[in-house]
Order: C-alpha cells, then sequence, then structure tokens
C-alpha cells in the first residue's frame, strides 16, 4: 500500500462536485458585455494504455484519514475516497489526471511546498 500525505484543499479534498463557477462581471475597464477570446493550440490527448496505469494503482491514504483507491476497469481509470462516489480518472498529462465529474484534478508525485507528494488532490480551477 502506497502511504500519502495530500494537501488537503477545497473541503479535505474530497470529490464533491463543485457547482458552477459563477459568471465574470465585465472588466471595470471595458464596457460592459465586451468578450475576449483567446485562441490556443489544440492539445492533442494524452495517451496511457492500462499497463501504464499500472504505476499509479493502488490504495492511498489521505490527510483528512480516508482512504483513496485507484483502479482500472478494462481501459478506463478511476478513483474512490471513502464513502464517496467513484470518479472517473481522465489522463491529460505525465502524472496528471482530471475527475471531469468532480471537477478535480490529480497530480501524482507533485512536489509541493518543498515536499515530495504521492498525490495532491485539487479543484481544477484552482490549478494554474
Amino acid at each position: 500500500m502506497r502511504t500519502l500525505y495530500v494537501l488537503a484543499l477545497a473541503a479535505a479534498a474530497s470529490f464533491a462536485t463543485f457547482s458552477t463557477a459563477a459568471a465574470q462581471a465585465p472588466d471595470a475597464a471595458g464596457p460592459a458585455g465586451t468578450t475576449i477570446q483567446v485562441t490556443g493550440v489544440p492539445m492533442a490527448r494524452y495517451r496511457l494504455d492500462t499497463e501504464g496505469f499500472n504505476y499509479y494503482k493502488g490504495t492511498y491514504e489521505l490527510s483528512n484519514g480516508k482512504y483513496m483507491r485507484v483502479s482500472n476497469r478494462g481501459k478506463r481509470f478511476f478513483a474512490e475516497i471513502d464513502g464517496e462516489r467513484r470518479a472517473e480518472l481522465i489522463p491529460v498529462g505525465r502524472n496528471v489526471f482530471i475527475a471531469p465529474g468532480a471537477d478535480m484534478i490529480m497530480l501524482f508525485d507533485e512536489v509541493y511546498n518543498g515536499r515530495m507528494n504521492d498525490v495532491v488532490i485539487r479543484p481544477r480551477r484552482q490549478v494554474g
């Protein structure tokens, strides 16, 4: 069993679904209703096969005393925290997964506050 010390952000890093983001207020410097679009380069889908996912599989002890189980079913990957619903994990980069249904991101083998963590879980909108 891999032990992890997770930075508990956003209500102890639970998979509780966050409410949709509130609409942004218009910029004080610009007229109301002004929309600015920023065009980006389309992101290539990150591929991770079942064998590569074996590195992440296992049970992690969270800093709030709960346990998170990371598993796969075929080519789909999942995380489940004690007492909460299972969330599908989508690989988006090396050691980075998002849980779209829970609006969470998991960063495996992440250095945070000068300390190596097995995984850091936080809301997607706080990543930047």
